[in-house]
């Protein structure tokens, strides 16, 4: 879009699971690229540590009727291939996530 002259503040990228995670890999890229992020990110679920490592994985597991501790696994073995688990570009979260405070609740 932006090899098109598509401006930055017009483009809102978007998604849900794995596609959220696949979202914030853009950001990431462009972040490292030193290319313009978007003006609007929205994530449904994103899948943001394949590691399954946060206590939430336990924690909240009854309340979670998708992504339990036995599914992630498997799950994520077809997400990242043979790339590491703990790769930002697998799992955002342990990527340079400085500067996109900028959230909006609705």
């Amino acid at each position: 879009m932006l090899a098109n002259d598509i401006a930055p503040e017009r483009i809102v990228i978007a998604g849900d699971s794995a596609g959220g995670g696949l979202t914030l890999d853009c950001l990431l890229a462009l972040k490292s690229q030193g290319k313009p992020q978007p003006a609007g990110v929205m994530l449904l679920s994103p899948w943001t540590d394949l590691t399954g490592g946060g206590d939430s994985t336990q924690t909240r597991a009854d309340l979670d009727p998708m992504d339990s501790a036995d599914l992630l696994s498997p799950m994520a073995a077809l997400y990242h291939g043979a790339a590491a688990v703990d790769e930002p570009r697998v799992s955002p979260l342990f990527g340079d996530l400085s500067g996109w405070l900028r959230c909006s609740f609705r």
